[in-house]
Parts: C-alpha cells; sequence; structure tokens
C-alpha cells in the first residue's frame, strides 16, 4: 500500500486525509481564517455571540456610570471642603484685620508736612500745626512711615538742575495716649487743612481697609457713589440712591455701582 498524500494545506479544497487528528498550528490558523471568510458563519457567530455581546455592554455601561457617580460624588465633597476652608480663612482673615484696626484706634496718619533735610522732627511739627487750632493732645508716638527717600539730580543744564524728591514727604503715624484726643483731631481735620492746604489728617487704616477707602474715593471722583468716608476704622459709603452702607470688602463696593 502506498503512503496517503500530503494535503495541501495552502490550498482551500484539498482535503485533509480522514485519518489526521492532529493539525498544526500555523495550519489552523490558515484554515480558521479561510473559515471566517464565509459570510454564513460570520452570521451564525453573531448571533451566537450577540447576547453576550449585549450583556458585557450593559456591564461595562452600569460600571462606568457607578465609576462616574462616585467621581462626582467625590468632586461634590472635595469643592464643599474648599468653600468651607474659604469661609473659614475669611473670617480669620476679618478679624485679624479687626484686631489690628483696634490698636491704630488712637492713631491718625498725617500727610503734606514737608522732612526737614537736618534733623526731621516730625512730632515737633505736628504739635505746632494742632496747637494752631487749639489742640493740644497727648502724643504717645510719632514717626514717619517708611525708609527716607533719596533724592535725585536733574542733569547739568537743565532748567531745574538742583535736587529734588522722587515724591512728596512721608506721611507720619502720630499715636496718642487716648482715643478721645484721636476723636478731638479727627473733628478737626477741616480746620487744619484750611489752615495748611498742603496737609491732610486720615484715621490710620489697616492695609486692607486703606485699599478699599482708596477705592471708593476713586469711585466718588468717577461720580459713581455720592460720598464716602471713614468713622473709627470703618469704610462707609452713600449710594447715588441716598443710602449709607457700611463697607467690609471689595465685592460689597462693587455691587453698589452695578
Amino acid at each position: 500500500m502506498g503512503k496517503p498524500k500530503k494535503a495541501n494545506l495552502s490550498d482551500p479544497e484539498s482535503p485533509l486525509p480522514p485519518d489526521s487528528r492532529v493539525i498544526p498550528v500555523d495550519d489552523f490558523k490558515l484554515y480558521l481564517l479561510e473559515a471566517f471568510k464565509d459570510p454564513s458563519l460570520s452570521s451564525q457567530l453573531k448571533t451566537l455571540f450577540q447576547p453576550n455581546l449585549d450583556s458585557l455592554t450593559d456591564l461595562v455601561a452600569a460600571k462606568i456610570d457607578a465609576r462616574m457617580k462616585s467621581l462626582h460624588e467625590a468632586i461634590k465633597q472635595r469643592d464643599d471642603a474648599i468653600a468651607e476652608l474659604k469661609e473659614e480663612l475669611n473670617t480669620l482673615k476679618a478679624k485679624a484685620d479687626d484686631n489690628e484696626q483696634y490698636s491704630r484706634r488712637t492713631s491718625v496718619r498725617i500727610v503734606g508736612i514737608p522732612e526737614c533735610e537736618d534733623g526731621d522732627r516730625p512730632e515737633v511739627e505736628v504739635t505746632k500745626i494742632l496747637s494752631s487750632v487749639n489742640l493740644n493732645p497727648v502724643i504717645q508716638r510719632c514717626h514717619r512711615v517708611g525708609p527716607k527717600r533719596a533724592t535725585t539730580t536733574s542733569p547739568p543744564g537743565s532748567s531745574g538742575a538742583r535736587n529734588r524728591p522722587r515724591s512728596g514727604p512721608r506721611a507720619i503715624i502720630c499715636q496718642f495716649t487716648g482715643q478721645r484726643d484721636k476723636l478731638e483731631v479727627m473733628r478737626t481735620r477741616r480746620d487744619i487743612q484750611n489752615a495748611f492746604p498742603n496737609v491732610a489728617v486720615f484715621e490710620d487704616l489697616t492695609r486692607a481697609r486703606a485699599s478699599l477707602a482708596f477705592e471708593a474715593r476713586q469711585l466718588k471722583k468717577a461720580n459713581r457713589i455720592e460720598k464716602t468716608w471713614t468713622a473709627d476704622g470703618k469704610i462707609v459709603v452713600k449710594d447715588l440712591k441716598g443710602t449709607i452702607h457700611l463697607i467690609r470688602s471689595h465685592d460689597e463696593l462693587s455691587k453698589l455701582t452695578q
């Protein structure tokens, strides 16, 4: 008996030997690829696996939906925590600002008093000005604000060839022994400015309140509010309708002009 003819695996029409039980992997791949080219097999496989695919799709979608809900809840909790921390921070900042302003309750800030080149004595100058309007408060401390400003020299031959201060004189912080003296000075500040047009007296405000008061004055210059002033360290604004507001933040001030 002759040997059985070897099947040509590269030819789809070449039959396998009847007694073949093991197919090499590479040959199996070739037959499988050829089988998938048959439209009827693809249709049968689709029909067979479609229910499982639908179930798998629903399962994946459910897991994704649950995961998204979990992420949204985590984000909401984080945002709530951040909002709570911001509120606490703003409360602490407001309390710190209140405490700092309280420490300034007996002080005023005076601007426009010229500085002496030799031995500037701000307390002496302040005393002279207050005496001129019949005030004689007890001064506890009196000093200029910030370091002494340098001077600049004009180029030789220029029309103003002399030393000039870079800007106006430094402001003076004057602290009295009692709040009553401070209030007396604030009540007569118009008289002080009438007698000394270049001199102005303000309450000694914290940096935050001074910034707020400056912004309010800018709105007054732009005719967006009727009037603004300070009272015992507080910023007060009268809007264009004549309503008086106690302002604590820039947001509150902005809302008055909307």
